[in-house]
Parts: C-alpha cells; sequence; structure tokens
C-alpha cells in the first residue's frame, strides 16, 4: 500500500553515545496508538521529535505490466520515546501531504477508493516496546499501522541507523527502514485490473 505510509527509532545517549533505534510511519486513528500512551516514567524516560523538514517517505504503487508509480509524502510528524532498556516510536502522516508526478494517481490516491483522505486524514504507525539493544541493522521493526480506518501489524526492516553529534552537542540520528504492504488488508481492494496488491515504502526519518 501506500504506506503509506511509513513511521521510525532512534537515538544514542549514555556517557558518550547510547544508540537508540526507532522506526517509519505513523500511530492509530484511533486513540490506542498514540504517544500519550506510552507507559515511562518521567525520570527515565527521554525523547526526541521527528524532523519533519529532514524526514522523507517515498512509496510506490505496482501498476500491471512494467511500470510503478511512485510519489512522496511531504510531511511527517512523531516521537521517539526511550528508558534505559525500551524505545517506542510514534508517526503521523497527513494523506494530503502525498505528491506525485501524475496529478490523477494523486488524486485517486487520495481519494474514497484508496486512502479516503477526507474520512481518514492520516496514516499512523506506533512501535512495539523495543529492546534498544536489539536495534541493530537488520533488525525487524514491529509495531501496529492504521490508515483507511483500519490498524494492522505491520514489521518494517532497519536499513540503516546512525546518530552523530550536532554544532550544539545535541544527538541527532538519521534512520533509514523499508517494508511492502497490502492495500487489501487497509480495504483498498478497487483497480484490481490496474494495480497490483502492494505498496512499497521507503523511509528515511530524522530526530533530533
Amino acid at each position: 500500500m501506500v504506506a503509506v505510509g511509513e513511521i521510525r527509532w532512534i537515538q544514542m545517549q549514555t556517557e558518550g553515545w547510547l544508540r537508540w533505534g526507532w522506526l517509519c510511519v505513523l500511530t492509530c486513528v484511533a486513540p490506542v496508538c498514540m504517544a500519550d500512551n506510552i507507559d515511562a516514567s518521567p525520570q527515565q524516560a527521554q525523547g526526541m521529535s521527528i524532523d519533519q523538514h529532514q524526514s522523507r517517505i517515498e512509496f510506490k504503487i505496482g501498476l500491471m505490466l512494467f511500470f510503478d508509480a511512485e510519489g512522496v509524502f511531504e510531511s511527517v510528524n512523531g516521537r521517539i520515546e526511550a528508558d534505559d532498556d525500551q524505545v517506542v516510536v510514534s508517526a503521523r502522516i497527513p494523506v494530503a501531504s502525498a505528491s506525485m508526478k501524475s496529478k490523477r494517481y494523486e488524486r485517486m490516491l487520495e481519494g474514497p477508493s484508496f486512502l479516503d483522505g477526507e474520512a481518514h486524514p492520516y496514516i499512523e504507525f506506533e512501535s512495539d516496546r523495543l529492546q534498544r539493544a536489539e536495534l541493530t541493522e537488520g533488525a525487524l521493526i514491529p509495531g501496529t499501522l492504521c490508515m483507511r480506518g483500519e490498524c494492522r501489524r505491520e514489521s518494517f526492516d532497519l536499513i540503516q541507523l546512525q546518530c552523530e553529534e550536532s554544532p550544539d552537542l545535541q544527538p541527532v540520528c538519521s534512520m533509514t527502514v523499508r517494508g511492502a504492504l497490502k492495500r487489501s488488508r487497509y480495504g483498498m481492494r478497487t483497480h484490481r485490473g490496474a494495480l497490483r496488491n502492494r505498496i512499497d515504502l521507503w523511509m528515511r526519518l530524522v530526530a533530533k
């Protein structure tokens, strides 16, 4: 699907740098997936905000024959909350921020037969509680993805995780993940003769 998505995610800290992992795409349209529900004590929890200006989410919808319809979501926001051992990532993508070369496909994507952005304006993701020690490259990032009023379990592949200091000595982390969704799992069953059931997502999330 369009992950349409996706997110993501990361952090390093404690004495020098400790790696913080996190994800791409997005919390539930229902309250069950919101970052406000994260259970972490104020004394231990630390967080980073996803920088939507530096983050990028690309998607690809498979067309029949030899072509794909590609696009990007130009806006994403969310948070990464972590304690000493665990990380939870939540992200939200406005459907209206989708941009495609073909305006016809863009209208179809945001329309009622696909993402139905008027009724369901956000794609949201919240990760499981992730063990920070296990967030190495190649790891799976499981969580709940919600779009078009449907919430499903999905996993994303962690491609790259990199953290460094900004000029003001604050941590800045970037995380790249990818995944593939079946659009029919989210109620998008139209255009079967023209579109494949697969939506590919590639997400680079930057948090600080």
